[in-house]
């Protein structure tokens, strides 16, 4: 199907896009320079029009939430794929998900619909402990790690506890410090690993880190309880490495951590072969600094270094989206947030969609989403606001966007999901060949055999390969 949309104000940091009006030709689910007639045409007058949003970090198929459902404390994959439609998003990413589990959280990403998925690949660093106690092992794990991303179709490496621990009594000598595991992944070649996401806690703004350009730090704002970790993340940012927000909502949210993290009353904790189990509990972790710091970050002018995230649902549920960005927007509708004062910086819709859009296409490695140029994939939201929408308004209008399209298909029209059948896609970071030989060692202290761990195209949806 040819689509039209005209009239509309485009907000694309790509392609320097900031509220001129031009209209949008679609075909063939891809975004063209022109055609000279169209099967539909969407009049987009005075409206708002983005890419489709992507949520770098939401724990939408984390193990463990199938349980959580039970009790209700947790959203069906379909109201998933209803809430992040109508808020304009496309495409989300699982950040826990780890090579046990892999299966299962690539089934439960498949049953959302509408949506694209990815997933970052949490390492269980005792499997190649033995490697990372010396550099001269550094070629051989740039081989091994990107085999078993393509294996488990994630998109990313993500490093949850930066150390390698036994129990005391047993392996005396064995443990690995977080100062090794940092210098050694500080030291992989990118072009074969791009970017090592790092889980943020506050233990990790003690430790030094080599190179920090190489890393993605998650969630910045859930660890930042002091100044001092406020200028450590600055440090992070002005040496290149990337974060993604973590802000707050200040309700009693579902958690999802390790102990000593637990806030409010536990009802669930799940093994998933790490060192601790991570344990599911509800309540709200805005009692210290921490929220203060991270919307002070989150107001220190956006850079294309910084992606807009939650941790959802853990700082706030990714149904407060709309919400937190009017907060941003305007700073009349976070005057009360604290008593201490914030910068009085405000986003602009152009920043909306840099953090929202651009700057997490580019952390996850895509080149075809996250804007609105030519052989971009037609991954667009309209929405009822403008530059002179009142504040009030900000938040109803990011909720219920007026027009969705996906692939293009047409997803939401008139403000109501029509379409819930639009093509799905899973993507992740594969290799040239996938041989299973040199990442064998990764089975290791699995009772499983390593092929049996990897992921069939049966568990996903339409594989995208970058």
């Amino acid at each position: 199907m040819k689509i039209k949309i005209e009239g509309g104000r485009l907000y694309d940091p790509r392609n320097n896009l900031d509220g001129e009006e031009r209209d949008i030709f679609i075909e063939n689910g891809i975004i063209v320079d022109r055609f000279s007639s169209a099967d539909k045409t969407i009049n987009a007058s005075g409206k708002t029009i983005m890419a489709g949003g992507i949520d770098i970090h939401s724990h939408i198929a984390t193990y463990g939430l199938n349980l959580i459902r039970g009790t209700g404390r947790f959203y069906s994959p379909r109201e998933i794929g209803y809430i992040y439609a109508k808020m304009g998003y496309t495409h989300v990413n699982e950040p826990f998900m780890t090579q046990v589990t892999a299966r299962y959280v690539h089934h439960e990403l498949s049953s959302i619909p509408i949506l694209d998925t990815s997933a970052f690949l949490v390492l269980n660093l005792r499997d190649v402990e033995a490697k990372i106690k010396s550099a001269k092992h550094l070629e051989e794990v740039e081989k091994i790690i990107p085999i078993i991303i393509a294996g488990t179709k994630a998109i990313g490496l993500k490093i949850y506890e930066p150390f390698v621990r036994y129990t005391q009594r047993t392996h005396i000598l064995r443990n690995v410090t977080e100062k090794k595991v940092l210098s050694f992944f500080s030291s992989i070649n990118r072009e074969k690993i791009p970017r090592i996401i790092l889980h943020t806690s506050p233990e990790l703004f003690g430790k030094e880190i080599e190179n920090p350009v190489g890393f993605h730090f998650s969630h910045v704002g859930s660890a930042i309880g002091n100044e001092e970790d406020y200028q450590k993340v600055l440090s992070y940012l002005n040496a290149g490495a990337t974060v993604d927000l973590g802000l707050f909502d200040f309700e009693q949210n579902l958690r999802i951590s390790n102990p000593k993290q637990t806030v409010g009353e536990v009802f669930g904790r799940v093994d998933m072969g790490l060192s601790e189990d991570i344990v599911f509990s509800q309540g709200n972790a805005s009692e210290s600094e921490t929220p203060f710091f991270a919307f002070k970050l989150a107001l220190s002018q956006p850079s294309n270094h910084i992606s807009f995230s939650t941790d959802s649902p853990a700082n706030a549920s990714f149904e407060a989206y709309p919400k937190i960005f009017s907060w941003l927007m305007k700073a009349e509708n976070r005057a009360n947030l604290f008593d201490k004062e914030l910068p009085d910086f405000e986003y602009s819709l152009l920043d909306i969609a840099r953090i929202t859009r651009y700057n997490p296409a580019v952390i996850l490695g895509f080149k075809n989403k996250g804007h609105l140029g030519a052989e971009a994939e037609a991954d667009i939201a309209i929405y009822d606001i403008n530059k002179d929408t009142k504040p009030d308004k900000l938040e109803a209008g990011f909720r219920d966007c007026a027009c969705l399209i996906k692939s293009g298909s047409i997803v939401v029209e008139d403000h109501k999901i029509v379409n819930d059948q639009a093509e799905k896609k899973t993507y992740y970071r594969g290799v040239e060949t996938l041989d299973y030989e040199p990442a064998k060692i990764l089975a290791g202290y699995s009772t499983f055999r390593f092929e049996n761990l990897m992921v069939d195209e049966v568990f996903t949806a339409k594989e995208v390969k970058i």
